[in-house]
């Protein structure tokens, strides 16, 4: 007949499960020192595949491997040429602000000896924008000046140099600058652009400080003389960065000529947040414009706000880039004749076009690193665009109402070579198609372009 257990028989037994249970992570915490101290030493007499060895048996014991463990094993097996092995184990300490910046920048020394350039200029990038040491930031930086990869930091001053400009000379065909529904009717015509752009910080840098972006763009065509315009845009935005937040407020003008004389002007405030995530980097950003107009184009006076959503990865020598905007627009309208009036009446004949409309526009980029010289890339744009009041034609005591929606697909293919440092030609081809409830607004659009341009 079994007896039954007392009393402190069912109280000795929980305590001699809790003493065995310290006891062996004793064992452990004991063990895995012991190792890491053996993989030190082997590391400083420079045997690595012994360092490696202990390090993991170090690993193995212990029930949560240090930042320090995690970050020496990873040291490791880049001495050992492991560089995948390597990865996962900087990956790891990325997350920790105290050892980011260094592990961001071991991983830019990995990357770059598994020959994947882009990817290591991320994490050089990101080393030097969250490191408060001075010997890091500088390492990074000098990483990225031998990279300078330009599609990579294409305005993001301060990194490589305080400033940073570009020229863009570019000549091309257009098969339909006047946006006919009609491609029979519709008239191609050779276009010459001019683009310049500089950016850089009044004061301060990246970490935190006031930068100033100018740019202007000057596009001429040969015969249709109307579409000949330019654009010119000040912008000052105040950098910070905190922990893995990159913020950027700031204040931008912006004006657009048609045959010198003025006709929008957009005032807009806007804030820019970045955050690395993953093993990308995700943005948000939101802006208001106020736009005025002259006189003539008064219907096209009003606001515009824009939310956006946007996340760029790095792999290899591959960068692809999302984004998602929704854009408000609330203008003035085009209105002529009087609606109020009898149908027989003349001042009925007349239009009412919306201008207001709210745009939902989707985009994304591929760019690819073929060599040191060429690079491809492809964009591709939805945008749909549904105007807040309908349609309306008056004529002949007739009234014709539509809603518009337009629903635009822009598809564009890119080759650029690289040559004498810091020129580049760039071959670059592009489709739109807009379709609309409104026959007269619907197009198609292909262009084509050789452009020559050079970074300073």
């Amino acid at each position: 007949m079994a007896r039954i257990p007392a009393a402190n028989d069912r109280t000795r037994i929980p305590c001699l499960c809790l003493a065995l249970a310290l006891w062996l992570f004793a064992v452990n915490v004991s063990a895995a020192e012991d190792a890491a101290q053996r993989g030190i030493e082997a590391f400083r007499d420079g045997q690595m595949e012994q360092a490696a060895a202990a390090f993991e048996q170090a690993m193995a014991s212990s029930e949560q491997a240090s930042a320090s463990l995690r970050y020496n094993l990873g040291v490791v097996y880049y001495r050992l040429g492991r560089y995948r092995d390597a990865i996962p184990l900087f990956q790891s300490l990325i997350s920790e602000p105290r050892h980011a910046p260094l592990a961001h920048y071991n991983l830019g020394l990995t990357y770059l000896a598994l020959e994947q350039a882009l990817t290591a200029a991320q994490s050089f990038e990101r080393a030097y924008l969250l490191s408060s040491d001075e010997t890091i930031a500088k390492l990074a930086r000098r990483q990225l000046e031998r990279l300078d990869l330009d599609d990579l930091f294409r305005g993001r001053a301060g990194i490589r140099q305080p400033w940073r400009s570009r020229i863009d000379f570019l000549v091309g065909y257009n098969d339909n600058p006047l946006l006919r529904p009609d491609r029979n009717t519709a008239s191609g015509d050779a276009f010459a652009e001019l683009r310049l752009v500089t950016t850089g910080y009044l004061q301060g840098g990246p970490g935190q400080g006031l930068r100033l972006v100018a740019s202007g763009l000057n596009r001429q065509f040969r015969e249709e003389d109307e579409q000949d315009s330019s654009v010119l845009s000040l912008a000052l935005h105040y950098d910070w960065q905190r922990f893995n937040w990159r913020h950027s407020p700031g204040v931008s003008h912006s004006r657009l000529f048609d045959q010198s004389r003025d006709i929008v002007r957009h005032h807009t405030l806007h804030y820019d947040l970045e955050r690395n995530l993953g093993q990308g980097r995700a943005d948000l950003s939101v802006a208001f414009s106020r736009i005025e107009t002259r006189a003539e184009f008064e219907s096209q006076e009003g606001h515009q706000a824009v939310a956006g959503l946007g996340y760029r990865y790095v792999f290899g020598n591959h960068l692809i880039r999302g984004d998602y905007r929704f854009i408000r627009d609330r203008r003035n309208d085009f209105e002529s004749g009087d609606p109020q009036a009898p149908p027989e009446d003349d001042r009925f004949e007349g239009f009412f076009i919306s201008q207001s409309a709210d745009r939902h526009q989707l985009s994304t980029l591929w760019r690819y690193r073929l060599s040191q010289q060429w690079s491809l890339n492809a964009r591709l744009q939805y945008r749909e665009s549904r105007f807040a009041d309908p349609f309306e034609a008056r004529s002949g005591g007739e009234r014709f109402r539509e809603n518009r929606l337009d629903r635009r697909l822009e598809a564009r293919l890119g080759l650029s070579y690289r040559f004498a440092g810091d020129w580049s030609l760039t071959l670059r081809g592009s489709h739109t198609e807009n379709d609309s409830t409104l026959n007269f607004y619907r197009y198609r659009r292909d262009r084509v372009s050789l452009g020559l341009g050079l970074n300073f």
